[in-house]
Order: structure tokens, then C-alpha cells, then sequence
């Protein structure tokens, strides 16, 4: 899609005694300010409604018990969304301005649901959760609700070069939190849109890290933070050792303006009191600055589901630059008769979400990315973190030319070797137990000087030596660098 997305504006006030609303839509039609009520008894359902609507998508409760708690959440969802959108829309003008915007869209078109709402009575409320005849607002792939934030200094998209990068930040001061798997699953995810989408790894963050990490190899595009966070102060994200304010973490993310978005994402064991999007505060503090986007994950979401929204999500995301287009494809590629497309809430005050124009990378960037890739590719060598040097080099081998090519060459020999390593010390042991000391003593000999300070091949070569040359005391030399 090359057309900016329509806007149609929702805004939602709290009063003294009661509510209000104002409609605008994209042709300058509008209805309100206009007074209304909410039924006493909606935020409490929906704070009762959180628990089974949580329980209701875990995996590991009976077939039968989940089908039935997911039934009964999905009918308590769908009365409460036509009870929200029955406030606004029941009045025949409201529905007339809504209905006239989503005709008047050409099939390619979006429009965005921009919800500006002031009060905490309101902001607590499911609003992507709007239902009408039948169907939640939000899985219509040309409606796109965002929760707006009004700023007087506009965005701007932002120009950069590809690949869409991507930095996944995690902590878990806790020690609570499964994290190595919510970063497999979104590598899973990516991986398969390499060379378009690139994912990079901070494990353990301090706010230090972070910020050695966005200056030393950036730049990045999307921040996909996993954690804990704080309702309380405005927002507050929990690293390692620190707890950062959301002022202090916009200040420190305005200076690489690279950065399009934000996500935040709150794993199962975050959700313990299951209480929805324990990020809500932070986001909307994010969105109030300088970030031009923020998506918080309201909820646990099943592993499957969590594949399936990164990759559609940073697929679309690579291809347009449309923040609102990639939310939509992604909401459609979940599970959607499990309520996880209910999940992500976007924060934004950007009028256009297409806040990323990415352009083919010049000869300058690409000699960039190869510099980064190769301090990478020596920082996993230098830790033994062999499948990730092995994964940088398929990284590295599109942008190496020339006399390049022979280091790279044998850095790929090397690495190769070095996964291998483990198949061949246990065929080693093998030939061992079975008296085949030559054997094995010849292929340690060749481990050996692949790896030399390696424990399990020098404690195998010295009960081989052993073996070979009884007569001989001590044990065999060590080999040196």
C-alpha cells in the first residue's frame, strides 16, 4: 500500500458525571462532544473477565477444561465489546459516520481507529475489543485501532537502509522468567525473513548495556523488550540491576534515531497476579515522548501464536514500513479463535503509521554492517558461543568480497570444525572403549590442535596416552597456542 492510512478520530473524555465522546471522520464529517454512560458494572467485568480470559490460553490445562474457559471468555468478550461500542455508536449519527468512513475505503486502504482517551476509567477499558454484528472491530484487516497520544511536535517517518533490524533486550531480575525461550521463538520467527529482517541479542540487560549496545552496534529499528515492568511512576522497565523510569529510557532511546518502535513484552510468569498489561503505564509514557511507537503485549500469548505474530508482524513490517499494516497482518496470522490477536495494544501520537522508510543499503552501510558483523562474529568466537559465529558468518557471507573472501574461508573452516567438535570427541571415546587406543589417540591429536585448551579432549587424550605408553610417567604435554 503507498497511501497513507485514513484516520478516524474517537475521542473519549471522563467527566464529573459521566462520559463523553467526539467522532471526526477522514471526509471532515463529525458528531459530538455528546454525553453518555457506561453500564456501572463494565470495568468490573472486565477486571473479572482478565483472569479466565488469561487462564483460558494457557496450554497446559486440560483440552476440555481450556476449550470451555476459552468459550465462556470469548462470550464474555464479545458482550462486553458491543456494550463498549453500543455507548458510542448506538446513536444513529455516530453509527452513520463510522459506517460512511469504512465504505468510502478503496480495498488497499486502512483505517485507523485513533482513540484519544483521557481518564483512567476509560484507558483501563478493552477498546480493541469493539464488536458489531457479529465481529471484533480489530480483525478487520482495514481497521486498525491505536491508542492516539496527543503531542504538539509531529512525527516524521524515519529514512534508514536494510535490513529491518531488530534488538531483542531482556531481564529478569526475578529470576522468574523463561526469556531464553521467548528469544528462540522470535528467532525462529525471523530467521526465515533473513536477509530482510535481522535479529541481534542483549541477554541480562543493565541500563548500561543498553546502551553500549544501541550506540557500539546499532543502529536498530525495533526494540523488542521482555520482562518485567511497573505500573507505578508513570512506567518503570526492571533490568538487571536497575529500575529505569520511562522518561529515563525515552531520553536514552531519543538519541539513536534510527528507532521506529518500541515492544514490550510481558512473559507468562510476569502475569502472575493476572492482571492485564502491566506495561500499559510504561508504554504510554514511551509513546508521549520521543518514541514514535509503542506495542504492549497485554497478555501471555502460546508459543505458536508468538511465531506466528513475529513473523507476519516483521515481515510487513520490512516491506511498508507501516506500523498499523503489520499490526493488522499480524493480528489476522494468530490464532484467532483463541483470542491472542487481543494481545498487542499500539501506542502512538503519530498521525501516519508508516514510520519506516527503509531503502537498499549503499556502499557505505554495507561496509558498516560488515565491520559490526565481524566484532560479533570475534565476540562468540571468544565466549565459544560457536552456533552463533556460525550463524553471523551465513550473516557476513553476502557482504565479504574480494581478499575478504580468505578470511572469511577460514573462519568458516574453523567454526565448522568446532561444531563438529562435540561428534568427534564422542567418537573418540567410542574408539577408546573399544580398545582402539591408535585410533583414538590420532583423532584427539587432530582435536587437539583444533582446540588445545579443551578439557573433556585433553582428559580423554591422557587416559588414551595412558593406555598407549604405560611405561612413560606423567601425563602427555599440553599443546600451546
Amino acid at each position: 500500500m503507498s497511501e497513507p492510512a485514513k484516520t478516524f478520530k474517537i475521542t473519549l473524555t471522563e467527566l464529573s458525571d459521566g462520559f463523553s465522546y467526539a467522532l471526526k471522520a477522514p471526509d471532515g464529517g463529525s458528531c459530538g462532544p455528546q454525553s453518555f454512560q457506561l453500564p456501572e458494572k463494565l470495568s468490573q467485568d472486565w477486571q473479572s473477565l482478565s483472569p479466565s480470559l488469561y487462564r483460558s490460553l494457557l496450554r497446559e490445562t486440560k483440552s476440555t477444561t481450556r476449550d470451555k474457559r476459552l468459550k465462556d471468555a470469548k462470550r464474555h468478550l464479545e458482550d462486553l465489546g458491543k456494550q463498549l461500542y453500543d455507548a458510542i455508536f448506538s446513536h444513529r449519527d455516530a453509527h452513520a459516520l463510522l459506517e460512511r468512513g469504512k465504505n468510502a475505503l478503496a480495498e488497499d486502504e486502512l483505517l485507523l481507529l485513533q482513540l484519544s482517551i483521557q481518564g483512567s476509567r476509560l484507558e483501563d477499558l478493552p477498546w480493541e475489543a469493539l464488536y458489531y454484528e457479529g465481529r471484533f472491530l480489530a480483525l478487520d484487516r482495514q481497521l486498525i485501532p491505536l491508542r492516539h497520544l496527543e503531542h504538539s511536535e509531529p512525527i516524521k517517518a524515519i529514512r534508514s537502509f536494510e535490513p529491518l533490524r531488530v534488538l531483542f533486550v531482556s531481564a529478569d531480575p526475578y529470576q522468574n522468567l523463561d526469556l531464553d525461550s521467548e528469544f528462540e521463538r522470535l528467532e525462529e520467527a525471523l530467521d526465515k525473513l533473513y536477509p530482510k529482517v535481522e535479529l541481534d541479542e542483549l541477554p541480562h540487560a543493565s541500563f548500561q548495556d543498553l546502551a553500549d549496545k544501541l550506540s557500539q552496534d546499532g543502529p536498530y529499528h525495533v526494540l523488542h523488550i521482555a520482562g518485567h515492568a511497573e505500573k507505578t511512576k508513570g512506567g518503570q522497565l526492571l533490568l538487571e540491576r536497575d529500575v529505569v523510569s520511562a522518561a529515563d529510557l525515552a531520553t536514552q532511546l531519543s538519541q539513536h534515531p534510527s528507532l521506529a518502535l518500541v515492544v514490550l513484552n510481558a512473559c507468562e510468569s510476569a502475569l502472575a497476579d493476572e492482571k492485564l498489561n502491566p506495561f500499559a503505564g510504561l508504554a504510554k509514557s514511551l509513546a508521549r515522548e520521543n518514541i514514535p511507537a509503542v506495542i504492549a503485549m497485554q497478555l501471555k500469548i502460546a508459543d505458536d501464536s508468538a511465531i506466528a505474530f513475529s513473523k507476519a508482524f516483521y515481515r510487513k513490517l520490512s516491506q511498508s514500513g507501516d506500523i498499523g499494516q503489520a499490526l493488522s497482518a499480524a493480528r489476522v496470522a494468530m490464532k484467532l479463535d483463541s483470542l491472542e490477536w487481543l494481545t498487542p495494544v499500539l501506542y502512538s501520537r503519530a498521525q501516519d503509521l508508516k514510520l519506516l522508510m527503509l531503502n537498499v543499503a549503499n556502499e557505505s552501510e554495507k561496509q558498516q554492517r560488515l565491520e559490526a558483523l565481524k566484532k560479533r562474529l570475534i565476540q562468540a568466537e571468544k565466549t565459544n558461543d560457536w552456533p552463533k559465529a556460525d550463524k553471523t558468518l551465513d550473516r557476513l557471507d553476502a557482504l565479504v568480497m574480494g581478499s575478504d573472501r580468505l578470511w572469511f574461508e577460514a573462519r568458516r573452516k574453523r567454526i565448522t570444525a568446532q561444531l563438529e567438535l562435540p561428534l568427534q570427541l564422542a567418537r573418540a571415546q567410542k574408539l577408546r572403549d573399544e580398545g582402539s587406543y591408535q585410533r583414538a589417540y590420532d583423532l584427539l591429536q587432530k582435536l587437539r590442535a583444533l582446540d588445545y585448551q579443551h578439557p573433556q579432549v585433553n582428559e580423554l587424550f591422557e587416559k588414551v596416552w595412558a593406555k598407549l605408553y604405560p611405561t612413560i610417567q606423567g601425563t602427555p604435554p599440553r599443546m600451546k597456542a
